[in-house]
């Protein structure tokens, strides 16, 4: 066993559950390695977020919660074009000159972190329509992993981001996308960067992320929730339901703004967005897992059946 096989293992073990992967480990690790590059030495990014993926769906399973493992395929089919959308705006803040008072500017020219960001997650879109899904939750990772890693990076070497309350959601919504289905609907991610283009000025009428464009995010917020709603209604069901539940974290964090203005905060600041964060995420965190466990209760409650009748004491 070389070290990159043994590095699969070490994943493996790490995200998927003991019965699983004592059956179905090697055949895995053989997938991922037919996959590999010459010369490579480590898992991808991309290969980590899809283990993680894989492991935590065959995780729900083990714990009874099927019904919120299979409801990550149609949340993930909400969640990935919301975010191809959002990045095919913020592509459009960072490209498209703005007139201002000294004259145009091209941030462009001088914000490559924010380019690359957003075209990352426009080129899931592309992967999606024309390749297998493996390599659309490949790209996700890669994207996640991108839009994780420039926030250190703009640190470090002093170059402008897109600001944490677009880059905070779009990791959210791409955690979710992870849960794409075998067979989707190729157009629609693509449709996402379709109605982000035009959209741009919309979400960011100014030209800049903030002021009006902070708020304006929420407008997508609104369109994701809408959609939850209505594949609840048609559906009637509960997965549809856990897919509205798993959606409601990336619609909060959405809205931080004016959920932060709503909370107390008149201008919002950083910390005060990283305190709205935190309640979105717990709050929403905390809702779904007690509608699990109430799922799970019940479940168990009509397995059991009715009590068998007590013979009489003579």
């Amino acid at each position: 066993m070389n070290d990159l096989e043994r590095r699969y293992h070490r994943l493996i073990r790490l995200f998927y559950p003991a019965a699983y992967r004592h059956e179905r480990a090697s055949e895995i690790v053989g997938t991922y390695l037919d996959l590999t590059t010459p010369g490579q030495r480590r898992p991808s990014p991309a290969d980590v977020a899809d283990l993680a993926a894989g492991g935590l769906r065959q995780r729900l399973r083990t714990a009874g919660a099927a019904g919120l493992g299979a409801a990550m395929p149609l949340a993930a089919m909400l969640a990935l074009p919301t975010a191809t959308m959002i990045a095919a705006a913020g592509l459009m803040v960072e490209l498209i000159p703005v007139i201002d008072d000294i004259g145009p500017a091209r941030r462009g020219a001088i914000a490559p972190l924010g380019i690359g960001v957003w075209a990352a997650w426009v080129l899931v879109a592309v992967a999606h329509l024309v390749a297998p899904s493996r390599w659309t939750r490949r790209a996700i990772g890669a994207a996640l992993a991108l839009t994780a890693t420039v926030i250190p990076v703009s640190a470090i070497i002093g170059e402008p981001r897109p600001p944490l309350f677009t880059l905070v959601p779009q990791l959210a919504l791409g955690l979710v996308a992870l849960g794409i289905p075998a067979r989707p609907l190729r157009l629609l991610p693509l449709a996402g960067v379709a109605v982000g283009i035009p959209a741009s000025g919309l979400l960011f009428p100014t030209g800049f992320y903030y002021g009006y464009g902070a708020d304006a995010l929420s407008c997508a917020a609104v369109i994701l929730l809408a959609a939850a709603v209505l594949l609840l209604v048609l559906r009637n069901d509960f997965r549809a339901l856990w897919a509205l539940l798993t959606l409601l974290g990336p619609i909060g964090l959405l809205s931080l703004h004016p959920l932060s203005r709503a909370a107390g905060y008149r201008n919002p600041t950083v910390a005060s967005l990283a305190v709205t964060a935190l309640a979105v995420t717990l709050t929403t965190s905390a809702l779904l897992l007690i509608t699990l466990t109430a799922r799970e209760r019940s479940t168990r409650h009509l397995h059991a059946g009715p009590l068998p009748p007590q013979r009489a004491e003579t």
